[in-house]
């Protein structure tokens, strides 16, 4: 993964961790919205019940059941209460993420959950909302604020009742709109969104669509690698609004892609300039970037691999004798017979245990990964070339996304040309 993750730093495509959790927090039908987003914290409410009770793992379930019942005796679900507790206190993280709904869940804030706090320190505001005075607090970094009806699964997804609850199983959902572009679970992601009533006609979106194929084969092509078109795919709802999101496989000429893709769409929203402000001297001057990051990568590899051989070699000429040398030549032959009667399943469960999955193609993921970072640095006349194909096709493709009313990260696109 390393060359992998340094493709996605150089190309500012953030990684997100597969164990990555997310949690839903109810606002009192939105009521505590804005107190939340604008003073960046959640706040439970069950102010009676101390923390030091929740946190005391002496004290056993039933025997908080019963306590919380006597404290709120005409609360009939005391089991709900502990429930909702123990998450905000021990389940919760600094670092997971949470997304709070105003009223009708319309907009909503996701943010990162911080640590435990007493008090609040409002900023001073001219707009008048009701202020939460519930006593368990949590910080929140607030990250971006989200259109939930731009989503329709998303928007489905929100309706928990409880009022704190895990929706990491629908984490995708969230990263989509709250990340432009992005990589978790084996993935790439890039969604672009719809926002306006335009219609998605059938021709301008196979020109959008083909066009970002012919970007990723001529990305392939240009490194020597095959191309990986068949392992892309796509989820979509593209009514008024909606979103169109393309993923892509996981390995480095995707991620090249996918930044060249992002360039070209920045570059249509005026986010991205190249000194002249041409388009074909930014993509030069971003693939160079990413040449000599693999040049870099490649150089490192190979002394890691120098620098291992040496040590190998060293240890061997000066701790190993010629009878030591035999008896390890034997347990190896005799390892290597053993392994060679092994049956399929018995190697498909060694390779789970060490994290690592055999592929239909009979390749394990390591071996694949190995081969997928085997590029070739292309030649100065290859980049050019490469570089025009681009431009033309990256013209079409925002050409498309203007006719279909696409915008990336709420943000129109027009003709680049």
């Amino acid at each position: 993964m390393e060359l992998l993750s340094g493709i996605a730093n150089e190309l500012d495509i953030p990684l997100i961790s597969q164990s990555q959790k997310v949690w839903f927090f109810r606002t009192k039908g939105g009521k505590y919205y804005y107190d939340f987003q604008y003073n960046n914290f959640i706040a439970l409410g069950w102010d009676l019940i101390p923390p030091e009770f929740i946190l005391d793992a002496k004290i056993g379930k039933e025997a908080k059941k019963a306590r919380i019942e006597h404290i709120y005796p005409n609360e009939k679900r005391p089991g709900l209460i502990l429930g909702q507790m123990n998450v905000f206190y021990n389940e919760m993280q600094a670092g997971d993420m949470v997304i709070i709904p105003n009223e009708g869940s319309k907009e909503i804030s996701v943010g990162k959950i911080g640590d435990l706090v007493k008090n609040v320190n409002r900023q001073l505001s001219n707009e008048d909302y009701p202020q939460c005075s519930f006593q368990h607090k949590r910080s929140v970094e607030w990250i971006k604020k989200v259109d939930a009806w731009q989503d329709i699964y998303l928007f489905k997804a929100l309706r928990a009742q409880q009022t704190i609850s895990d929706v990491t199983e629908e984490a995708t959902l969230v990263f989509r709109n709250l990340f432009p572009v992005y990589i978790c679970n084996q993935e790439l992601h890039l969604t672009l969104q719809k926002s306006t009533e335009d219609s998605l006609t059938l021709v301008s979106n196979l020109d959008f669509l083909w066009n970002m194929v012919h970007i990723a084969d001529s990305t392939a092509t240009l490194y020597g690698k095959e191309s990986f078109k068949d392992a892309i795919s796509i989820k979509t709802a593209v009514g008024s609004p909606g979103f169109q999101e393309i993923i892509f496989p996981l390995i480095p000429t995707a991620s090249i892609s996918v930044g060249i893709i992002v360039f070209v769409l920045k570059m249509a929203i005026g986010k991205a300039k190249s000194p002249d402000g041409s388009v074909s001297t930014g993509l030069l001057a971003l693939v160079d970037k990413v040449n000599a990051f693999l040049n870099d990568h490649v150089n490192r590899q190979k002394i890691k691999a120098e620098t291992e051989q040496i040590k190998a070699k060293t240890i061997a000429e000066t701790k190993m004798n010629e009878a030591m040398i035999d008896k390890i030549k034997a347990e190896t032959q005799l390892i290597q017979a053993q392994t060679a009667h092994k049956n399929i399943d018995a190697q498909r469960i060694e390779l789970e245990m060490e994290q690592i999955s055999l592929l239909p193609s009979g390749k394990t993921t390591e071996e694949q990964r190995i081969e997928d970072e085997q590029l070739t640095i292309p030649s100065r006349e290859a980049i050019e070339e490469y570089i025009g194909t681009v431009v033309t096709a990256g013209d079409r493709i925002c050409d498309a996304a203007q006719k279909s009313g696409l915008s990336y990260d709420g943000k129109k696109i027009t003709k680049v040309s």
